[in-house]
């Protein structure tokens, strides 16, 4: 299999990704070794490849894949070609499989669980960050896989969710894992890969455009038994996304929208219209698959979060008075003062913080997307925050 691995990168390069010419290529030839053998003569006695693929299939060469396999080893990512056993098996179900996808992290975590997406709006509401973060946080708790696609908004929040929860989850991307698109999100994708996977079928330095993005949500819909959206406008890519699940036969969940807001997110009230599942928490979710993947899903156990104690904030130290009085021109927004004069005594954990504030985790990680967003935190490894000094 491996000795066929620059055959499969060669095929998505010279057919150019979402292409739907595979299963036509595995039903007629026995081996993909077989069909770059057969040359142009072969490849037309096909009859399902157009003068264009086939100029391609001739001009891109064995050479330049095998220089793409050599770029992403050195960059340490995993290259799974659609015949090796590790390419997840929902996706060998869709339509356009990619013939390789590349992936930073470990996609074991794909086999035999419940894998859920939850996609939705860059610019969403603080109602829509918490239901996602929310569902996203008891889906992982209680085993399933989160699948979204590491941008900001309620991807974001989607993939803190799971992490937060101990679970696990995958980001797929739209552009090659290295290319240095969406800078603020490079933390959160570094957690990620550690605790999941970042995947694409875009190589390494693949820069993205306005279609790449459109094509990569198939592999996001692919991944998933179910597809949740979120806060979805008119013109939303994850309209794009639920529209795929459905021709997937794959569930479509949408929450609801909030009142005031149905005009700015009329994607998501079409959704509701046509019928799509409405749900409020991951209960809702978790009970339509608990009889159906029994094996991949333990019982519903919903979390529960603990009575935080209460602990008084400690009286202000000589060195966070003068911080704080360097720092009294900074204009920071009521909601996040509290948190920002907490961090003034410096990095904290965020347990640590939440019971400083007596705030539970799952709120206060929202509070603290949102203060990311905004440049006025930062986030380190172990979950230890700061402010960010002017």
């Amino acid at each position: 299999m491996e000795n066929n691995l620059v055959y499969w990168v060669w095929l998505q390069q010279a057919l150019k990704h979402g292409n739907n010419r595979i299963e036509n290529i595995r039903l007629s030839y026995s081996d993909i070794k077989e069909f770059y053998s057969a040359g142009e003569m072969g490849w037309r006695l096909c009859g399902c490849f157009t003068n264009s693929q086939i100029y391609n299939m001739n001009s891109f060469t064995l050479e330049e894949a095998e220089i793409i396999l050599k770029k992403s080893y050195n960059l340490g990512y995993d290259v799974i070609s659609i015949e090796d056993e590790r390419y997840p098996e929902l996706l060998l179900n869709i339509p356009n499989p990619p013939c390789v996808i590349y992936a930073c992290g470990d996609i074991s975590c794909l086999k035999n669980s419940l894998t859920i997406a939850i996609v939705g709006t860059r610019k969403a509401t603080k109602n829509g960050l918490k239901i996602a973060y929310d569902i996203s946080y008891g889906l992982a708790k209680n085993g399933a896989v989160i699948i979204s696609g590491g941008a900001l908004g309620v991807d974001s929040a989607a993939h803190k969710g799971a992490i937060d929860a101990g679970g696990k989850t995958v980001a797929v991307l739209g552009c090659g894992i290295d290319y240095p698109y969406l800078l603020t999100q490079k933390n959160l994708r570094n957690k990620i890969s550690k605790n999941g996977a970042l995947i694409s079928e875009y190589p390494p330095g693949f820069e993205p455009t306005a279609y790449t993005f459109p094509i990569r949500n198939r592999i996001i819909s692919g991944l998933s038994k179910g597809t949740l959206i979120v806060e979805a406008g008119e013109k939303s890519g994850s309209l794009i996304t639920a529209n795929l699940a459905n021709d997937q036969n794959r569930d479509v969940f949408v929450t609801p929208v909030e009142n005031g807001f149905e005009e700015k997110f009329k994607g998501s009230m079409a959704l509701i219209e046509d019928g799509a599942t409405v749900v409020t928490c991951a209960e809702d979710i978790l009970k339509e698959y608990n009889n159906r993947f029994e094996s991949a899903l333990p019982p519903i156990n919903l979390y529960n979060i603990k009575n935080l104690k209460i602990h008084k904030i400690k009286e202000e130290s000589k060195k966070t008075k003068e911080i704080k009085e360097n720092l009294k021109d900074v204009k920071i927004p009521e909601e996040y003062k509290k948190i920002y004069n907490v961090l003034l005594d410096g990095k904290m954990h965020i347990d640590k913080l939440s019971e400083a504030l007596d705030l539970p985790i799952k709120d206060l990680n929202l509070k603290l997307i949102e203060m990311e967003l905004l440049g006025l935190v930062a986030a380190s490894s172990g979950k230890m925050y700061e402010i960010i000094k002017k």
